[in-house]
């Protein structure tokens, strides 16, 4: 056998061994290749799954880190704006300090100007019933009618009459004193306040004062006596202070007795005397009016009806016209204190006057 054909048939050999390796490797190891094969799969599988998520936790984190940032930047701003409030809070809580230290001054100061204000305010008012007392007749009855003002009287009752026992004469004798020797004379301007009055705590507060004047000027009877002049508020405050004189002093006996202020068609007041009877009756004493309840010149009683007609005719026969409204005071000489018995109209103080 020559060398080629050994090279040949070991050639064949190897060849076959290394074909029957493969063959029996084939039969052996496929399954676990098959089965590496597919792990490699799932891991390449996963490995491109999780790198898929770890892109995108990648992404994520970057946007957090991102966010990151700018919360950062949001919180330096705050913290910025933070310190600049806290700065103004500091500021404004000196202010406040401040203000309220001023506050405490302010009502310390309001305090006293209140004080003050109401201390006016009383002084104001005790000015306004002063002038009042002076100007109006209601206002003035007690400082003109009082036990002292009818006693500074007495001189002048005593020294005309003449039997303090005759009721009737001792009244004409009083009213022809103040007729005879009181001269008619209008009163100058006087001034009076109207004050607008705020109420606060239980105090009223002046917040406005206005000066008036009015041509009336309510004298006392000595007044009135001494300068011997006055108008018809003048002489009946001066007739009725006398009578009371005569009625509780000399008489003994205290009578009620009317200061009687009426009304007539122009608005213009006018003062008298009343005296009511029994029966109903009633006697009516003007001196500034030179009006008196007589009969044949004698001073007498008429029914109350007839009277205020007849007294209402009196002024409808003047430029001053009828009387449209009566008002009676009586006063309490003792006190000067006074109460309104009637006000109203005359057809009503009439039915006052009968019943």
């Amino acid at each position: 056998m020559n060398k080629n054909a050994l090279g040949l048939i070991l050639s064949g050999i190897l060849i076959g061994s290394i074909v029957g390796v493969l063959g029996v490797k084939t039969f052996i190891f496929d399954p676990e290749i098959h089965e590496y094969q597919s792990t490699i799969r799932y891991i390449e599988n996963t490995n491109r799954d999780l790198e898929t998520q770890k892109n995108n936790l990648e992404k994520d984190l970057q946007e957090k880190e991102d966010t990151l940032q700018e919360k950062e930047i949001e919180l330096q701003e705050i913290e910025q704006s933070f310190l600049l409030i806290s700065n103004q809070y500091n500021q404004l809580f000196i202010d406040y300090m401040d203000l309220n230290e001023e506050l405490d001054e302010t009502l310390q100061e309001f305090d006293t100007f209140m004080i003050y204000y109401e201390q006016t305010s009383e002084d104001i008012n005790d000015l306004s019933e002063l002038l009042n007392s002076y100007t109006f007749v209601k206002d003035s009855i007690s400082r003109v009618l009082n036990d002292q003002t009818v006693q500074q009287t007495s001189d002048t009752v005593l020294s005309i009459i003449q039997d303090k026992k005759s009721f009737w004469n001792s009244y004409k004798n009083i009213y022809n004193y103040v007729i005879s020797h009181i001269e008619y004379k209008r009163d100058t301007e006087y001034p009076y306040l109207r004050c607008d009055i705020f109420p606060y705590n239980d105090k009223e507060l002046i917040t406005g004062v206005e000066v008036f004047t009015s041509r009336n000027y309510v004298q006392t009877p000595d007044f009135t006596l001494t300068y011997k002049q006055g108008d018809c508020e003048d002489q009946a405050v001066l007739l009725y202070a006398m009578m009371k004189y005569y009625l509780n002093y000399m008489y003994n006996q205290d009578y009620t007795l009317y200061l009687m202020q009426i009304t007539l068609v122009n608005k213009v007041p006018h003062l008298a005397v009343l005296q009511p009877v029994q029966v109903n009756n009633i006697c009516i004493l003007d001196p500034a009016g030179h009006y008196l309840t007589s009969i044949s010149n004698q001073i007498a009683t008429n029914e109350a009806n007839k009277e205020l007609i007849k007294y209402s005719e009196y002024w409808g026969d003047t430029e001053y016209g009828e009387i449209i409204k009566v008002t009676l005071y009586e006063v309490y000489i003792e006190t000067g204190e006074y109460i309104t018995a009637f006000d109203g109209t005359l057809n009503q103080a009439i039915n006052f006057l009968s019943n």
